[in-house]
């Protein structure tokens, strides 16, 4: 029986990867909330370290770590945007780059400053009852927010700490990334047909990035993966095609999925936060890339795992993950130091899913939806204006025209 290969829908979306974005989403927001468990911040933050055999060195220790891993769900992040932001530019042979810009901004700029807005609104609003003993809790102003902060935080281009609401450090990474996009398609397009070299430079540059503390070098070459990958989906998705119709895929993609799941989780496995270990650990570290690549690969090429991402619940969690991933660390610090944070942990941890949950469903109608509607009018809108002032191209006149303007000049 023939299969049919992994083609992007008539609308040219590719809906497995929402669905894999929505688990990225309740990834970083399971990882956020662990962060409440002073001994699994330890692991992030320094400090007393989790005992072994405890449920904070198991998340942290184990392969149960794939349930909170934030840092590694934000790399998959960073793949999914090289890829669906190249793909619409590499369709279209003449690519409207000057409404792409300013829908861009607006696209990610108005969600951000609602976001910020709405973090300010948690620590104005919610009285500080609760000393948490996290450390990582206390890296968030909620007792002293200042006018600094909010400006800090709005900053996307030079900030480099975003305290009132910290996953925006990623968002800051996005927007960079998007403001380079040509220069990725083009070099995309051109190291197409060597990606071979492109798969064992990243993990150096990578490598470089956590030696150097550079953001730079250990964030941007993961956007570029994806855009390579875009630059050779229908090379890539024939070739998906052609391995799912092979006998031994039953085998083949379980086991490279887990490759890819414990490429990223390695470094956990490994000693991460461990001081001895630092240089072996980054060199694992610098393979998460690789990681994160292969498991947008399989959500592509895997028939079951593409079907399952496919369905209602996956296709609402990616509908809502930009919202969720904006808002839910407002949401748990608030739970943190409110009076909430009297609270058992497990419940705690169950109003900071819920509560976060609720708030990115009511932020994406009231916001994101919108922002959307808006990034397309900003965008036609800006291009037809620079249209307009463009001197209209001369006109060709045909031999007749230059007839009739000879004897109506008398020559």
């Amino acid at each position: 029986m023939t299969r049919r290969s992994p083609r992007p829908e008539a609308s040219g979306r590719l809906h497995s990867l929402d669905g894999l974005r929505g688990v990225a989403a309740v990834i970083v927001l399971l990882h956020h909330t662990a962060l409440l468990i002073p001994a699994f911040a330890a692991t992030y933050k320094g400090g007393d370290q989790p005992q072994p055999g405890t449920l904070e060195w198991s998340l942290a220790r184990t392969p149960l770590h794939l349930l909170v891993a934030g840092p590694e769900a934000v790399l998959v992040f960073f793949v999914l945007s090289g890829l669906v932001l190249a793909l619409p530019v590499l369709r279209r042979p003449a690519y409207d780059w000057m409404s792409y810009y300013p829908s861009r901004l607006v696209r990610l700029g108005v969600p951000v400053a609602a976001s910020v807005a709405l973090a300010a609104v948690w620590i104005l609003v919610v009285p500080a009852t609760q000393r948490p003993a996290s450390v990582w809790t206390h890296s968030m102003p909620f007792t002293d927010l200042s006018w600094k902060d909010v400006v800090v935080a709005l900053d996307l281009v030079s900030s480099s700490s975003y305290p009132i609401n910290n996953p925006l450090w990623s968002i800051r990474w996005e927007l960079l990334f998007s403001l380079a996009l040509p220069l990725y398609v083009a070099a995309a397009l051109w190291l197409r047909r060597r990606w071979l070299v492109v798969v064992l430079v990243t993990p150096l540059v990578t490598y470089a990035g956590y030696q150097t503390s550079n953001g730079a070098l250990h964030y941007l070459p993961v956007f570029f993966l994806g855009t390579l990958l875009a630059a050779s989906l229908p090379q890539v998705q024939r070739l998906l095609a052609r391995c799912d119709g092979l006998f031994w895929r039953l085998v083949a993609w379980p086991l490279v999925t887990l490759a890819a799941l414990a490429v990223l989780v390695m470094p956990w496995l490994a000693g991460h936060g461990s001081p001895e270990l630092t240089h072996e650990v980054d060199a694992l570290r610098a393979l998460g890339p690789l990681g994160a690549l292969a498991v947008v690969v399989t959500a592509l090429g895997w028939t079951p795992l593409r079907r399952l991402l496919e369905t209602r619940p996956f296709q609402a969690a990616g509908r809502y993950s930009f919202s969720l991933y904006l808002v839910h660390v407002p949401v748990i610090m608030a739970v943190a130091w409110g009076p909430a944070g009297g609270l058992e942990l497990r419940y705690r941890a169950l109003l900071c899913v819920a509560v976060s949950a609720v708030v990115a469903v009511a932020f994406f109608h009231l916001v994101e939806r919108h922002s959307h509607t808006l990034a397309r009018r900003v965008g036609k809108r800006v291009s037809a204006a620079i249209a307009a002032r463009q001197p209209a191209a001369a006109a060709p006149v045909t031999p007749a025209e230059r007839t009739t303007q000879a004897a109506g000049s008398g020559r």
